[in-house]
């Protein structure tokens, strides 16, 4: 049972995956400032929190991004994990540019 905690701790495993999810986090805010979207907590770690309209949520969840709300009634959580590329938030990006 312990043996995938010795690897995530060996060598800073852990850290290094918690750094890129944090970048990847970082560059996907700014990419969704820059759109018009509101971030409403500044970009800490891993976590995005956003405000999104009702029509932009829905059509974002028709295409397979998971999400979820977080303060009523339009403030979302969106979660990068270490496993998240730039490809991955060009990707997002560009769904949200063509919902928009």
């Amino acid at each position: 049972l312990a043996a995938p905690w010795v690897g995530l701790l060996a060598d800073e495993v852990w850290l290094r995956n918690a750094e890129s999810a944090n970048k990847r986090a970082q560059s996907l805010a700014e990419k969704l400032k820059a759109l018009g979207l509101k971030i409403v907590f500044p970009c800490e770690a891993s976590a995005v929190f956003l405000q999104l309209p009702d029509p932009l949520v829905k059509k974002l969840h028709e295409r397979g991004w998971q999400f979820y709300k977080f303060i009523e009634p339009d403030i979302y959580r969106v979660m990068c994990a270490w496993s998240v590329s730039e490809k991955d938030v060009e990707e997002f990006i560009a769904d949200v540019r063509s919902a928009l």
